[in-house]
């Protein structure tokens, strides 16, 4: 009997982790629903239900429709049937354009969503293909789709399994960047042992993850030379904060989340309350206070569709 309804539940992710540009993401544990019914005419509603109070996460009619309805295309086109019109409803605690992967759960989200609703003519990596081709890159649908920590290209994506033990303190600011503004901020060429040396530093972050040594992961997480050093100049508290935090105890990094502005320090779970601290501290010497803190961690099941 196909159904007429369904939800669906997708988790944030962060992007790059460092020294991972466009191949590295991780799901955390913050998400958004999306209701999808079967309908006479498209329509879309969203709310929030977020502890968080950001001015792009205030209820907003139109977004991110347009994304979702490009999404839609894309899915009966490459099931060659009708479009079928839906009711979508939205519910956000993701903060929009804040490098926490937004947008990704709503293409996700709607490419889950329909495949229930006909029946599952596609399957898991058609759909993140699907959802890839939409992003342009696949660091956060993969693991918006998929869960934990994967490594991917356009075509290829693989797991590895993140220590439970490394945790995330998010700094999540009021200002927004978009993608795009961000990718402007990157330069055209690289040197040549500029590349190698992000190869190097990426390599041994697999390495440390894969065998959870968390002094390696200290040793190469903050070690970007590809967008790092260009997208931490908009983030006028990022590089002292790095410095602050970079000799106490529990700290594995401090690292920009996808595109930004998001700032996520990577830490031990028993150095939380110490390093949500110093890290107040270091906003309020910049005239930070409205900055949200929130500790987040790994998201094990990426893309799922809730029970009634």
């Amino acid at each position: 009997m196909k159904i007429t309804t369904v939800t669906v539940q997708v988790p944030a992710t962060t992007a790059n982790l460092g020294v991972g540009f466009d191949s590295f993401g991780l799901a955390l544990n913050q998400y958004n629903t999306f209701k999808f019914t079967i309908a006479t005419a498209f329509s879309f509603q969203t709310s929030t239900q977020s502890p968080i109070t950001l001015p792009t996460l205030a209820p907003q009619p139109t977004c991110p429709d347009s994304l979702i309805f490009q999404t839609i295309q894309k899915f009966y086109q490459q099931c060659q049937r009708p479009i079928q019109p839906v009711a979508i409803e939205a519910t956000v605690t993701i903060p929009l354009g804040r490098g926490l992967g937004s947008s990704a759960t709503a293409v996700v989200a709607t490419l889950v969503g329909l495949n229930a609703l006909e029946g599952y003519p596609l399957t898991t990596a058609a759909l993140l293909q699907l959802a890839t081709g939409q992003e342009g890159h696949p660091d956060n649908v993969a693991p918006a789709l998929l869960g934990g920590f994967q490594l991917c290209n356009q075509h290829i994506t693989r797991p590895l399994t993140w220590c439970e033990n490394w945790q995330f303190l998010a700094i999540v600011p009021t200002f927004e960047v978009t993608t795009a503004t961000s990718r402007g901020l990157l330069p055209s060429q690289y040197a040549r042992n500029t590349v190698v040396e992000a190869l190097r530093n990426s390599a041994l972050l697999v390495h440390a993850v894969n065998q959870q040594e968390a002094a390696l992961l200290k040793q190469v997480i903050e070690q970007d030379t590809i967008h790092e050093p260009y997208r931490g100049e908009a983030i006028p508290y990022f590089q002292q904060l790095r410095s602050t935090l970079a000799t106490q105890d529990g700290v594995l990094g401090t690292i920009i989340s996808g595109s930004g502005p998001t700032v996520l320090v990577v830490h031990l779970a028993e150095a939380e309350v110490s390093i949500r601290t110093i890290t107040q501290q270091v906003l309020s010497s910049y005239g930070i206070e409205n900055a949200r803190l929130y500790v987040l961690q790994q998201d094990t099941h990426g893309a799922r569709i809730l029970t009634p």
